[in-house]
Formats: structure tokens, C-alpha cells, sequence
């Protein structure tokens, strides 16, 4: 085995504990035939960890680190444009089985881990009732916490567990003067897309009347509400909308008034 070469001072630790885990490697007892490969280490470029001849491992620890030894190469721009993309259920689980089973367990999902940050967030909701922790959370109530930063129960649309609306993503956005979109491949109602656009107490409520109207009467505009869903995302008026449940926007609007928004504003409506 060659011997490994003392680290730099000010090398990144997970580049030294990387060379150190690839160092062991031989303990393993690799064939014979191995020898002369070329393996890909995980985070690594394809020819970070080699086997040479005698069937020792030939292991550059600044090769081996994630980004190489050049870094990650940061810059200190401003991104112009922010795309979040939702996969609705796609937790760590679901990614690892699918790479493990696409690309095997040494495999690695080009693009998706190729990327330079992960971050990590709870996702239990909060009973209504008590306060307490629910861990079994829905998408209304997971929306509702990446979009506007707040834990709430579930079926819950961008509210507190009181029933007080939290500003959202694309709220924030708007007042800052951006242009924002909003774009989903199931119905724009549903609970993802709507939390990005609405404040309702119950999921279901898509329209003021109608076959898409559901039993949420406190959110009804006709008794002081906010509005349904629909109602609230023509409101909110992403730039670029696009989605199912068009059916939900043809309702007939049940009564004509004034009422206040999440943002404070007085909007009037008619029938």
C-alpha cells in the first residue's frame, strides 16, 4: 500500500475522513482480478480510488474528497431565479431506494448528487386539539411548514393551529416586487400548489359552490372568510399558473361584498 500522505494544513475534515475510510479498504480482501480497476468512490471523481497491481489501493486524499482538490468552487453572485421543485412524498427513503435499485449501492444519481448543499427539516404536524406532536403529517400541513415556515395540523392550508393565516413563499416574493410562478402536474388546488396561494382551514375547500365546494363555511367569503382556494389563488395571481381542477374556478361565487386578505388589503367580489 502506498502511504498516505499527511494532510495540508487547513484541509477539509471530510476529505480526511474519507482518505482514512478508503485506506482500510484492503481488509476487505479484494480478488485478484480486481487488480488495475478503476473504482468510483462515493462523491468522488471516477478515478479517486484505484487498485493497483499487487491489488493494494492507490488513494489521493485530496482526489478523493467530494469536490476535489480545487473545492467546491463557490462564487459570490446572487442567483437571479429560484426554482423550487416539490417531489409531493419523495423523503430520503424514497430517493435512496430508487438509486439503489436504478443504479445499484454504489451508485450515484447524476445531477441530484451532484448537488453542492442538502438540508434536512422535521415534518411532524400539530394537533388541533392539545397542541400535541403528530407524526404522521400530511401534505397540507408539510406544505404548509416549507412555505411559510410554520407547523400546524393536518389538512390545514397555510394557517396556524388557531386558524391565522402565515404569509407564504410566493406572498413574500410578491411584496419584494418579483415575479413568481406557481406549477404542478396535479390539480393547483391540491394541497403542495396550495399552500404556495392560500389560507383555508381545511384542504377540501376548492370552490364557493358547486361539486367542488366542501364543508368549510368559516373560509366562505359569504361569512367573512378569506375565500376558497380558488378564490384566493386568483387572488394571490401567481404570473405563471399552471395546473388541474379548472372545473373549480367555473363555480358561481355565492354572494358579492368586500373582504380582507391575508395581506391586509380590501378586495370587493361579485356574484
Amino acid at each position: 500500500m502506498s502511504t498516505p500522505r499527511r494532510p495540508r494544513r487547513g484541509a477539509r475534515a471530510g476529505a480526511v475522513a474519507l482518505a482514512v475510510g478508503a485506506l482500510s479498504l484492503p481488509a476487505l480482501a479484494l480478488p485478484a482480478s480486481a487488480a488495475g480497476t478503476t473504482y468510483r468512490q462515493a462523491n468522488g471523481p471516477a478515478d479517486c480510488v484505484s487498485i493497483n497491481p499487487d491489488g493494494s489501493l492507490n488513494t489521493d486524499p485530496g482526489s478523493c474528497s467530494q469536490f476535489g482538490p480545487a473545492g467546491q468552487g463557490r462564487s459570490n453572485q446572487q442567483a437571479r431565479n429560484v426554482i423550487l421543485i416539490i417531489g409531493d412524498g419523495m423523503g430520503q427513503q424514497e430517493i435512496t431506494a430508487a438509486r439503489n435499485y436504478v443504479e445499484g449501492a454504489g451508485g450515484r444519481f447524476e445531477g441530484l448528487d451532484n448537488l453542492p448543499h442538502v438540508g434536512l427539516y422535521t415534518h411532524h404536524s400539530i394537533n388541533k386539539k392539545d397542541g400535541s406532536v403528530n407524526y404522521v403529517t400530511d401534505s397540507a400541513a408539510l406544505g404548509t411548514a416549507w412555505a411559510t415556515g410554520t407547523k400546524t395540523y393536518n389538512g390545514a392550508i397555510g394557517v396556524d393551529v388557531a386558524g391565522r393565516p402565515e404569509q407564504n413563499l410566493i406572498e413574500v416574493a410578491k411584496n419584494a416586487g418579483m415575479r413568481t410562478g406557481n406549477v404542478t402536474t396535479s390539480e393547483i388546488q391540491d394541497a403542495t400548489p396550495a399552500v404556495m396561494g392560500a389560507h383555508v382551514s381545511t384542504r377540501s375547500c376548492y370552490a364557493p359552490s358547486g361539486d367542488f365546494k366542501a364543508s368549510c363555511e368559516a373560509d366562505q367569503r359569504v361569512n367573512g372568510g378569506l375565500g376558497s382556494i380558488s378564490e384566493q389563488l386568483v387572488d394571490t395571481r401567481a404570473d405563471v399558473a399552471l395546473g388541474g381542477a379548472r372545473g373549480a374556478f367555473s363555480a358561481t361565487v355565492e354572494a358579492e361584498g368586500t373582504y380582507t386578505a391575508a395581506d391586509g388589503a380590501t378586495h370587493e367580489w361579485t356574484a
